[in-house]
């Protein structure tokens, strides 16, 4: 048997009634028990097999996606066919990428530019574009509990994603759960 050593992707998986409720539950327990890889993960062909149940949905996430990646560093054919799988597509506020415009991952025109291209891909492909916060806390002023994490050594030693090795992130992401009202501002 061959085994290739793959990067795995974040998803965003809602339950749309109490059966995917019940479905979400037994996803959680399966990544915990039976395809645990360092961290829980789900391969695509068993979360596939949950969907069809038609009780969840699927997002493509937020900059750890395989969407955002794909429209960052492959063609346009080859996104198009894989925002298919999705059941519909997010796109977060410019400040969520704060990290990759400081440490010189892409700058703010290649941002816009990638977004705009996802975009066009949802809808050639019929898929509903939902703006997300990306939240990872309620109130900006947590924002500062985020940060220590990040620089923290976590389990093991290891270093949250975010770390900056090279010191040029100096103000991290915003990603507090925003009102309404701030979406509509962010996405001006």
């Amino acid at each position: 048997m061959n085994f290739v050593r793959t990067r795995g992707f974040h998803t965003t998986v809602i339950a749309k009634n109490q059966i995917g409720l019940k479905d979400l539950y037994k996803i959680i327990s399966h990544t915990h028990t039976e395809s645990m890889l360092g961290s829980p993960k789900i391969f695509q062909s068993k979360l596939t097999e949950f969907r069809n149940n038609d009780n969840i949905l699927i997002g493509t996430s937020c900059v750890n996606g395989e969407i955002f990646d794909l429209a960052r560093t492959n063609t346009y054919d080859v996104l198009k066919e894989k925002i298919k799988f999705y059941d519909y597509v997010e796109i977060q506020p410019l400040s969520v990428f704060k990290n990759l415009l400081q440490n010189d991952t892409l700058d703010e025109f290649e941002l816009k530019r990638t977004i705009k291209i996802i975009i066009k891909a949802a809808k050639e492909n019929n898929k509903l574009i939902v703006a997300s916060s990306d939240a990872h806390y309620v109130d900006p002023e947590l924002k500062l509990i985020r940060e220590i994490y990040i620089n923290a050594k976590g389990l093991g030693g290891e270093n949250h994603p975010l770390f900056d090795f090279k010191n040029r992130v100096k103000d991290f992401p915003e990603q507090h759960l925003r009102t309404t009202s701030e979406m509509l501002e962010e996405f001006s």
